[in-house]
């Protein structure tokens, strides 16, 4: 690059729209009717497939400890815990169905994004509507839409395989695809800024939490999916994602 290309480059790049100011006023504005019929179809199928692999991860090992955990915890009956009927906080509920729908590695997989991203979405979606006191099926599917949307995009960008990164995409893209999701359903993006600040705000967790999971195994290869992150520390970081943004996404 000659020196005059050099001098430019930084004006170039800082007269491009952030993609974070890009994204989120994508998300505070799409409605369901936006969606094309094969997203709409796709958004749909995600949604139920998660619910199924909810369904039987609740007797895969180590669900039963989560689920002791988060009775101990107590709380405010904010949102339900799938196949239970019990309900407790928002960010738990989101937790522990994270923690279901991914416990048996058999939930959704984008191959080229390496990830799953059902996971940490739809927990959070759906306990962030409940938290909220309830949406329609339309916002609902919007929200769902966004939050896959957001974590796919970023998968798809990254060039850096999970070996060499030593992250397992399912969660670490997770926390922003989530916490999408949970914002659009509980109608906080009106503005950018509450989603850039529950963007920063999951981005620092997911850095904490990836580094104890890392540390501890969980970036190994799911034995199910392109994801990785399969058994329970795969499961528990995707279900992170969902809990964390419910926490973050719901108070800004």
């Amino acid at each position: 690059m000659n020196h005059s290309a050099q001098a430019h480059a930084p004006h170039a790049a800082a007269s491009l729209p952030e993609f974070a100011a890009t994204f989120s006023a994508f998300a505070a504005s799409l409605t369901a009717d936006q969606l094309p019929a094969e997203v709409l179809a796709a958004t749909r199928l995600n949604l139920r497939d998660t619910l199924a692999c909810a369904t039987a991860g609740l007797s895969a090992p180590g669900v039963g400890e989560v689920l002791d955990l988060v009775r101990s915890w107590g709380g405010a009956p904010q949102a339900g815990i799938w196949c239970t009927g019990e309900r407790v906080p928002a960010p738990h509920a989101a937790w522990v169905n994270g923690v279901m729908a991914h416990a048996r590695d058999y939930d959704d997989t984008h191959d080229a994004a390496v990830l799953h991203a059902g996971v940490s979405v739809i927990p959070a979606a759906l306990a962030a509507a409940e938290l909220r006191g309830g949406c329609s099926g339309a916002e609902l599917v919007a929200g769902i839409a966004v939050g896959l949307e957001l974590a796919c995009r970023l998968g798809l960008a990254t060039r850096i395989g999970i070996i060499e990164s030593g992250f397992i995409y399912s969660s670490l893209f997770g926390y922003f695809g989530a916490t999408a999701a949970a914002a659009r359903c509980f109608a906080i993006i009106a503005s950018r800024r509450a989603l850039l600040a529950a963007s920063a705000r999951c981005a620092r967790a997911s850095s904490s939490s990836e580094s104890s999971s890392t540390s501890s195994g969980g970036s190994s290869s799911g034995g199910g999916g392109g994801g990785g992150g399969g058994g329970a520390e795969g499961a528990g970081a995707a279900g992170g994602a969902a809990g964390t943004a419910v926490a973050g996404g719901g108070r800004c």
